[in-house]
């Protein structure tokens, strides 16, 4: 599970494509990472992102986190939402290494906006709210400021490398019609039911976000990317970005960005990029072509597909808990696939969204952004 489930980050292509299920798209933007890593963009952290970074999502435990700071790792990536930025920071305190040499990563703003969050919030200040129930309102969008002061309160840190809008979804309409209807038939949990299923309610979904507009929720974006921006000028936040954004959204947010955007985060799973050419491929996610890659490399073929992206500048954050898959992860740093090798992963298709579909999000100034989102140049 570790090695498979990866992030791929990038930095902001003002007309290129950036990707949801493929990674084929980032090539053209190769050069703003180079730019990004020479601090061109403004004020940026002066510690460099590594190429290899540890996901935390689902991690809870401190001593995980530590040993792979002891492995090697230098970029830890955490969030609000993963319920583990007292554990991130509690290894930050006992890791050997420098905090200096930490490349430390966070989301805030993944929940929509809703009266639960309110009420949790009303019993938080009370001391009435149970601890284990105060990620809830404070990953939600409207409550940024407080989960900035909370992260830096968990992390123990005077200041983070990188804070990121966890999600473009500004309602409830928005957040599932985003999750949801490309599943159906597809992926969990809803993988064995009809794929009609999902057609239908993707109908309704988009009935429904028809009665907000756009405007409202246009406001709500933009009130996440500015509460980044304060963080920024006070000196909180290095480097300021947003997660499962794509390039309808990016445009949009260029608009009004008074500082620089220097972080793209993208969930990605290498069966949604990688089309499957066999029956085992089909069932293990990878092709055909990856897998005779990974034999004649004798590596295993998760590090032939992050291999792929670090020798195009990408850097990859991959989730694992066992030791043995943290070294394995950083091997990638220590062989090359050749041109060969490129050419041929460059070639392989793409195929649909795996988690996010954020092509079914509205703009201000468009309601329906379901067409060519992505357009390549």
């Amino acid at each position: 599970m570790a090695a498979r489930h990866s992030k791929a980050w990038c930095p902001i292509a003002r007309r290129r494509r950036c990707f949801e299920c493929s990674m084929q798209p980032l090539l053209p933007l190769l050069l703003l990472m180079s730019l990004i890593h020479l601090n061109l963009f403004g004020r940026t952290s002066s510690l460099p992102i590594p190429l290899v970074g540890y996901g935390t999502a689902h991690i809870k435990d401190e001593k995980t986190i530590l040993e792979a700071l002891e492995v090697g790792y230098r970029l830890i990536d955490t969030g609000v939402l993963y319920e583990n930025q007292d554990a991130v920071g509690k290894a930050l305190k006992q890791t050997s290494t420098p905090r200096e040499q930490i490349y430390v990563a966070t989301k805030v703003g993944f929940y929509p906006p809703s009266m639960l969050n309110n009420f949790f919030h009303w019993l938080d200040r009370l001391g009435m709210l149970p601890g284990k129930l105060k990620f809830v309102y404070m990953a939600a969008k409207g409550f940024e400021v407080e989960g900035l002061a909370w992260s830096l309160e968990q992390l123990q840190l005077d200041h983070i490398d990188a804070c990121m809008v966890h999600t473009p979804a500004t309602s409830w309409t928005e957040f599932l019609l985003a999750l949801y209807p490309h599943r159906f038939g597809r992926f969990q949990p809803v993988k064995n039911w009809p794929m009609w299923l999902g057609e239908w309610m993707e109908w309704i979904l988009r009935g429904l976000d028809s009665l907000f507009g756009a405007s409202e929720e246009a406001k709500k974006e933009r009130h996440s990317w500015e509460v980044l921006e304060d963080a920024y000028g006070k000196g909180l936040c290095r480097n300021i970005g947003v997660s499962n954004y794509d390039l309808a959204l990016l445009t949009e947010l260029e608009t009004y960005a008074r500082r620089p955007i220097s972080v793209l985060e993208i969930k990605s799973i290498h069966d949604t990029y990688l089309p499957k050419r066999s029956a085992i491929a089909k069932r293990k996610g990878y092709t055909s072509s990856v897998m005779a890659m990974a034999s004649a490399w004798r590596k295993p073929m998760s590090q032939v597909t992050l291999r792929w992206a670090v020798e195009h500048n990408i850097t990859v954050i991959p989730r694992t808990s066992k030791i043995a898959r943290m070294r394995e992860n950083l091997e990638i740093l220590n062989f090359e696939l050749g041109e060969q090798a490129l050419n041929k992963l460059n070639s392989l298709g793409q195929e649909s969204p795996f988690y996010w579909d954020v092509s079914k999000l509205t703009t201000a100034t468009s309601q329906d952004r379901s067409g060519d989102r992505n357009p390549e140049l």
